[in-house]
């Protein structure tokens, strides 16, 4: 699986990627698009332009905010809150109970990742300057298939 992300944002694999199959040739084109957003807009509300400046929403365990990071704390938020303790793999403090075995029956079922981030209220607006990766891939199966006659 091959995942690109921004430098200051907590890889999740298990979250987006692509799984390249081990048989086929890939072709992976990235091509960057640079967001920027002129600070005259700093007037209206981060609802109405739908983004964030650098100094606004800051969050609690990334330095950086990106989309991917603001998700990250809303789902650790909401899954604290809902069974009072935090995957090993989530962010968290010194005091937060990391769940055990014994907390299954509140984890299961509850699937607060990215594939159902519509469902959070994270209010995970994009940054108003940004970079983004747009990454356009294709494959080819025929390269490596091997004829069976030989």
């Amino acid at each position: 699986k091959v995942f690109m992300h921004h430098p200051n944002e907590m890889p999740s694999v298990h979250h987006q990627g692509l799984i390249l199959p081990y048989d086929t040739q890939t072709t992976i084109i990235i091509n960057i698009k640079s967001h920027r957003t002129n600070d005259n807009l700093r007037s209206y509300s981060s609802s109405i332009r739908k983004c964030y400046f650098g100094d606004e929403n800051k969050l609690e365990f990334f330095k950086t905010y990106t989309v991917s990071n603001c998700l990250v704390e809303c789902e650790t938020d909401v899954l604290l809150k809902a069974c009072g303790c935090v995957i090993f793999s989530m962010p968290r403090n010194k005091t937060t109970r990391v769940c055990q075995l014994s907390d299954i029956e509140c984890l299961d079922g509850k699937s607060f990742f990215m594939e159902e981030q519509d469902q959070l209220d994270c209010h995970c607006l994009p940054p108003c300057n940004r970079i983004q990766n747009l990454i356009t891939t294709s494959m080819d199966p025929e390269m490596f298939q091997i004829d069976s006659n030989e």
